[in-house]
């Protein structure tokens, strides 16, 4: 009895798992495929996100960009930092005056971050805040402290 070699069992599964993929971006849309990838679930979730975004945003508007990892992505309510940093702003600058675009997520890396601020680039902001996980760093090790620090660079920066 002769027994698949390593070799034709991994064509085999690239073969399988190759077509089925090709068949759901052919039937469902790029959407659908970008969604069930996989590992980088998350990661293409925030470039999905981009998919709808205008290329430039209106006029008299400025537009940031804020990356972050789990630190950032894992608060979504009132103490989310690229909430707060919006709603701060604009007690300042006036309500519609900017957009911050939240493209945070779980397990984000160096090499992530670097892929979104070149995709970023597309998408003309005014500013691109890098959030690598301040929480360790920071000397309360609490949120607030890193949303006050984040908020009065940005202040600066405007």
């Amino acid at each position: 009895m002769n027994f698949p070699t390593i070799r034709s069992i991994v064509v085999w599964y690239f073969l399988i798992i190759g077509t089925i993929y090709s068949i759901l971006l052919w039937t469902a849309g790029l959407k659908t495929a970008l969604l069930h990838l996989g590992t980088g679930k998350a990661y293409s979730e925030v470039l999905l996100s981009s998919l709808d975004l205008p290329r430039k945003p209106d006029e008299n508007r400025k537009r940031i960009f804020f990356l972050g990892d789990s630190t950032i992505a894992m608060l979504k309510d009132k103490s989310n930092p690229p909430m707060l940093l919006q709603e701060e702003l604009e007690k300042k600058y006036g309500e519609g005056s900017l957009e911050v675009i939240d493209w945070a997520f779980g397990a984000a890396s160096t090499f992530h971050y670097y892929c979104l601020a070149c995709k970023a680039q597309d998408y003309s902001p005014a500013l691109i805040i890098f959030d690598i996980n301040y929480r360790s760093y920071s000397r309360t090790g609490t949120i607030s402290s890193t949303t006050r620090m984040v908020i009065s660079t940005v202040e600066n920066s405007l």
